[in-house]
């Protein structure tokens, strides 16, 4: 069940942080938000996912590294991997589907890298969260032990 939620709550945050970040572009490079916006959303979301799910993984696999401790090395080597990865996974689908050259998919995926920046910090925000949770859970398991043992006087005759 709690899984489900997390799925849908991903889901949300990259279709969210998907919508804000083409609307910024398309209003900063002077468009609007007419129906080719709507139907690029459309076409951008599933490779979006893929991407978020690619972060999400490699966040997860730095976590679980040697660099876990030194955070901001650890970041920043998120940011530069999955950056890459966001890069090379659009590009790669605009030149394939497309009729277009490499280096004009290369620029067409430039948008990209923000919202990816976006995303992997939500993902650490994530993370981090959990991690924060899990020590007060433990810390409240303590204190709770220890008050049990205190109140438990046979405890050290046992």
């Amino acid at each position: 069940m709690i899984r489900k939620k997390h799925l849908l709550l991903f889901l949300l945050a990259v279709s969210v942080s998907l919508f804000v970040t083409g609307t910024v572009f398309t209003l900063a490079g002077g468009g609007t938000l007419h129906r080719p916006f709507f139907y690029q959303f459309a076409l951008n979301l599933p490779v979006c996912i893929l991407l978020g799910g690619i972060d999400l993984l490699v966040v997860y696999c730095l976590r679980k590294t040697r660099l876990s401790g030194f955070k901001t090395v650890r970041i920043a080597l998120d940011l530069l991997l999955t950056s890459f990865l966001s890069l090379l996974v659009p590009a790669v689908c605009n030149y394939l589907l497309t009729d277009i050259t490499a280096g004009e998919a290369v620029t067409r995926s430039l948008p990209v890298i923000p919202w990816n920046w976006i995303m992997v910090l939500a993902i650490e925000i994530y993370f981090y969260n959990t991690d924060q949770l899990r020590s007060e859970r433990e810390k409240a398991r303590y204190k709770y032990e220890v008050l049990k043992n205190q109140v438990n006087p046979h405890f050290l005759f046992n």
